[in-house]
């Protein structure tokens, strides 16, 4: 963040270990002038955590990445998915994250149980 290498940071929700440190970073950079715009690359939930984020970042950019990549993998994850019309779309406005989960795709996922 102290090197003149970039103009807005891109911290990922999912690589940074959630909200929390993700709001470090855009802090950090904030401090040092920089704007931000977290990474937002699949069609997964972290589009929506991405739009939570930015919501509260005073330094993020107005604009953000969504993937034009194939979604019929992933629009059985939640509902209501977001829809970009004229390059905008809708804050969720539901409870929580204002997205629900599909109980049917829970109830097909694999659960692994790790014990050490």
């Amino acid at each position: 963040v102290d090197l003149p290498a970039v103009d807005i940071l891109q911290p990922d929700v999912m690589y940074n270990g959630g909200v929390c440190r993700t709001l470090a970073v855009a802090q950090l950079a904030a401090e040092r002038g920089h704007q931000v715009m977290p990474h937002a690359a699949n069609q997964s939930m972290l589009q929506i955590f991405t739009l939570h984020l930015v919501a509260a970042l005073p330094n993020a950019v107005p604009f953000m990445e969504f993937s034009i990549e194939d979604r019929r993998r992933t629009d059985i994850l939640y509902s209501p998915q977001p829809q970009i019309v004229g390059g905008k779309t809708a804050f969720p406005t539901g409870p929580g994250w204002g997205i629900t989960v599909n109980p049917d795709w829970i109830a097909g996922a694999e659960c692994r149980v790790s014990r050490l």
